[in-house]
């Protein structure tokens, strides 16, 4: 079986090199036990849309969703889907980092990003597996650090007029 390599936009095609295989992912982390009540699902992303490729196992994220509209019926919208979902994995298409020769390092300096895609394994209620992957296959999805102690996200979706309020 071949996986994706890396995201790419809905409109492009499918070829080859856009896939590798699933030993060419490895995990940044060890797994975490998956409570017997839930379901895992890996979604492929970017490391732009999954807190910049930081993620561990046993991390906390929200789910935001964003659909084009469609007509008057569904305007153009964002908004959090899913919240508190537990990361249970996260694998790394390419994950070196760069090296540095100095040995003191500094804690301020920015962290080598993830090339290629993220293969993020989350751990959802059944119900709200087919929410996700609705979102995934019809619109775009962001994972946000939500630590347990987070507030929760207002459940109004927003559109275009409502960013700037």
């Amino acid at each position: 079986a071949r996986h994706a390599a890396h995201s790419r936009p809905r409109s492009s095609q499918r070829i080859c090199t856009g896939f590798t295989t699933p030993s060419a992912f490895q995990s940044t982390g060890n797994s975490v036990a998956v409570p017997t009540d839930l379901l895992t699902t890996t979604v492929s992303l970017a490391p732009e849309r999954a807190v910049g490729g930081v993620l561990t196992p046993g991390s906390t994220v929200a789910v935001t969703a964003s659909f084009q509209g469609e007509g008057t019926t569904f305007p153009q919208q964002s908004g959090v889907i899913l919240q508190k979902v537990l990361v249970t994995n996260v694998q790394v298409a390419d994950p070196t980092t760069a090296e540095t020769k100095d040995e003191t390092t500094d804690q301020n300096r920015p962290g080598a990003s993830p090339q290629g895609a993220l293969l993020v394994t989350l751990a959802l209620p059944p119900a709200d597996v087919p929410r996700l992957l609705y979102a995934v296959e019809h619109g775009t999805i962001w994972l946000s650090a939500d630590p347990r102690t987070a507030p929760d996200a207002p459940g109004t979706p927003v559109a275009r007029s409502g960013i700037f309020r």
